[in-house]
């Protein structure tokens, strides 16, 4: 039989049933799938071609990330036999995994193909920020030897050189993963692939599926077929991807819970909104801004949750960013006495300006979507990374729904309007990290894709403002540097109308530029501007600019790299040193339609450090003393 691992493997029938409605409803709804479903599944399928054919037909899949590998075969090939996906060969598994974490925060959902061992470890790095992050499910594909193979007890390749060759690394992949399944009976995949893209779907996370060579070249038996029917057998549209599937509320917990927030508001003198990232992963951005818009309160966001809700909403005040904040946004929440968090701000380090938030867990409301859960703070707890729970099983979209229909209070705020990065004066002006981001802010247009590096850039360009419905990409928590150039490939094939644009730093970008040829082979034209100073700026920036040595890089010939690269063809590939410079060169790739690689030379080569004081909050280095 298919067996399971991970922790979190039960089945919830209440689930189950709400998936079903939920495609149900779509349906009266009139939506209409934007996937191709005339790729009808064979009676009689091999398991992997039933596995992919599931996820392209019917979830809307159109790429697949990954490598072959000879282990991998029967997945591979079931991908090039399916008319409606296209596998996208990556340089290496870990710019798969990089590519497939950026489509699925696109699309809701992706695809991950790898070989045993080797394969499925180098993409370990990336399928754990996409954990992390929620960016979606992600469908961890890895093809194992097959279990005739197996069970001789030979040494093979890509092993330890031990016998137990089934469970030498899932122990591994099963904690970059929220469920992992194991196939080793053809019969029993139907049921189970529903079951493990029913959770990926509900916790937007990776999982993994497991299946022997010789187990994927089988075939599922037609009995198994015709006495199971599929939640996802119609198809789902795109744009209910990440609503599909969601905790079903207990009904007593979610009254009570609502109950008690609409008591702690009401005897509120001055509230805030923070919006979370979560938001954005379940969907609910409408349903979001509508209870910001009812409560008339302004809202902030941080780092992790830039571009989530409108930048140009009249109710939005800024950034929060702890001390490192704008001054006006500082005063906006400390001098609040209730903060409503929708969503679950993540309350990490650079998410806070380095620790330095003065907000306390008694003041907060939290509508936590991750944990489907609504916590009161209270005087005793302060201590905002506290997950005590006071509410447990209220769906956040439930919760959201509870509070729109309920009588509010009212709150008026005096919000002053959020500035916009000044603009260059002197377009003669050798580059600085300063004009970056102006001339990044006067670029990006409505409807974009931004895609930013962490590190250097992603310590200053997130302070832009951002047009209407441009989605910004950025590995946050994980902070994985190199991310950004897979990425922008992956969200490139994700929303081809869409126009991509990235920066990234020249540290970051010599670990995956290897990934710039196939963004040519597959027809995709991102924008892509790379920052050479020469060094791991962020690092330096964490260590008081001392220039060490560790944190100096390669001289790279960056625009020649892209060129041997085959970017030279149909991309504008350039050189630049001056603002008119950078800002002619993405203007001719924006009205060319053409992909473009520009290479900044940085008068600026760092940014002013981090003072001893935040350095000393951030890491605790220094022995406390009693």
């Amino acid at each position: 039989m298919a067996s399971p691992f991970g922790s979190n493997t039960t089945e919830s029938a209440g689930r189950l049933r709400d998936i079903r409605s939920a495609v149900s409803k779509s349906q009266l709804l009139g939506f209409t799938s934007d996937v191709d479903t005339r790729g009808k599944v064979d009676s009689n399928p091999k398991v992997c071609e039933y596995i992919v054919g599931v996820l392209a037909d019917k979830l809307g899949i159109k790429h697949a990330f990954g490598c072959p590998g000879d282990f991998a075969f029967a997945f591979d090939d079931a991908i090039e036999e399916n008319p409606n996906i296209e596998f996208v060969v990556s340089s290496n598994e870990l710019n798969a995994s990089y590519a497939a974490d950026a489509y699925a925060r696109v699309h809701g959902a992706s695809i991950l193909t790898t070989t045993y061992g080797v394969g499925e470890m180098s993409a370990i790095n990336g399928v754990l920020g996409a954990k992390a992050e929620r960016v979606g499910a992600l469908f961890h594909l890895v093809g194992e030897p097959g279990l005739r193979l197996q069970h001789t007890g030979r040494v093979l390749h890509h092993t330890l050189g031990e016998d137990a060759v089934s469970g030498q690394f899932a122990e591994i992949t099963e904690h970059s993963c929220c469920v992992g399944l194991r196939v080793t009976d053809p019969a029993s995949v139907p049921k189970d692939l529903d079951r493990v893209i029913e959770i990926a779907l509900s916790k937007h996370q990776p999982v993994c599926i497991r299946v022997p060579k010789d187990i994927g070249y089988a075939r599922i038996p037609k009995k198994a077929l015709t006495h199971f029917k599929s939640i996802f057998s119609n198809g789902v549209p795109r744009n209910q991807i990440r609503l599909m599937c969601h905790p079903i509320s207990v009904e007593l917990e979610l009254q009570n819970g609502v109950s008690s927030v609409i008591k702690r508001l009401e005897v509120s003198k001055r509230l805030v909104v923070m919006a979370s990232y979560v938001i954005q992963r379940q969907g609910l951005e409408d349903k979001a801004i509508a209870l910001i818009e009812k409560l008339g309160a302004p809202f902030v966001v941080t780092t992790m949750d830039k571009g989530v809700l409108s930048e140009h909403h009249p109710l939005y005040a800024g950034m929060y960013k702890g001390k490192m904040s704008h001054p006006t946004v500082v005063n906006l929440v400390d001098s609040a006495d209730t903060v409503l968090d929708i969503g679950g701000i993540l309350w990490d380090d650079l998410s806070t300006g380095f620790g330095t938030s003065a907000v306390l867990k008694e003041r907060v409301i939290e509508l936590d979507g991750n944990n489907a859960a609504i916590s009161l703070g209270d005087e005793t707890e302060q201590c905002m990374q506290n997950r005590a729970r006071s509410f447990r099983t209220c769906y956040l979209g439930d919760v959201l729904d509870a509070l729109l229909e309920a009588s509010l209070p009212s709150f008026s705020t005096e919000i002053q309007a959020v500035s916009r990065w000044p603009p260059c004066q002197n377009p003669a002006d050798p580059i600085t990290y300063a004009h970056i981001a102006a001339v990044v802010q006067e670029f990006l247009q409505e409807g974009d894709i931004f895609v930013c590096e962490v590190g250097t850039s992603s310590m200053i360009l997130p302070a832009i403002q951002l047009p209407k419905n441009c989605r910004f990409i950025s590995q946050t928590l994980w902070g994985s540097i190199g991310y950004a150039t897979p990425a922008v490939f992956g969200a490139s094939l994700a929303s081809p109308k869409q126009r991509c644009v990235m920066v990234t730093g020249d540290g970051a970008h010599q670990m995956t530029a290897n990934e710039l040829g196939n963004m040519v082979r597959y027809g995709t034209m991102p924008i892509i501007v790379v920052l050479n100073n020469g060094v791991y700026g962020v690092e330096e920036f964490l260590e008081k600019n001392a220039l060490l040595s560790y944190n100096e890089i390669a001289n790279w010939g960056y625009a020649d790299v892209a060129r041997s690269m085959g970017c030279g063809k149909d991309w504008i590939v350039e050189t630049v040193s001056t603002v008119e410079a950078l800002v002619t060169s993405l203007h001719c790739a924006r009205a060319e339609v053409k992909g473009a690689y520009i290479e900044v030379i940085l008068e600026e080569k760092l940014l002013d450090s981090l003072s001893s004081s935040a350095l000393s909050m951030e890491y605790m280095d220094a022995p406390t003393l009693h």
